[in-house]
């Protein structure tokens, strides 16, 4: 991603394990970012940013709420979004609450997508999951972008479905 002209990123996701892990490279990197999450950054992940020299700023915003999510978009103005934002859910989770992981995964994506499209935002990078593609995932072949996807969890299903949007969402 390194370029002259991308110097703000904002990252989706923020206080999950890869919106963690992106703003500490990230803001080691150089670059000025800015997380986005429905909760507050955990203290402990607070102070450990802290420590290595990058306390970006996440602000408590919910992928649900598209009115939030471009109105922080207006504030940061950031060049490149990274949509990291997800309900990770087993078995359980996903048969009790069914509706929230559709919302954030599918929902929450759609969201973030319209955002960047009306504030002007020209790269919007995705993260999906190894997840859409079922149980190949664990399997002996290798993946390429030749691989069908065969989600067979609710998870995979709405990682999938994102999959989907971007391309047309953000053409």
């Amino acid at each position: 991603m390194r370029s002259e002209s991308v110097t703000r990123v904002l990252v989706t996701g923020a206080t999950g394990f890869i919106g963690l892990n992106l703003l500490e490279h990230l803001s080691g990197d150089g670059y000025e970012v800015v997380g986005l999450a429905h909760r507050p950054l955990p203290r402990m992940a607070h102070d450990w940013l802290a420590a290595t020299g990058s306390a970006p700023l996440v602000e408590p915003v919910d992928v649900r709420d598209p009115d939030a999510v471009e109105a922080l978009l207006v504030r940061h103005r950031p060049d490149v979004v990274i949509h990291a934002a997800a309900v990770t859910a087993g078995a359980d989770r996903e048969r009790a609450d069914a509706r929230t992981i559709i919302d954030v995964n599918v929902g929450g994506t759609q969201s973030v997508l319209d955002a960047c499209r009306a504030v002007g935002v020209d790269r919007f990078v995705h993260v999906s999951s190894g997840a859409v593609y079922g149980a190949a995932t664990f399997g002996s072949a290798t993946l390429d972008e030749h691989t069908c996807p065969e989600p067979t969890g609710l998870y995979g299903v709405t990682k999938h479905t994102a999959e989907r949007l971007v391309p047309v969402s953000y053409t």
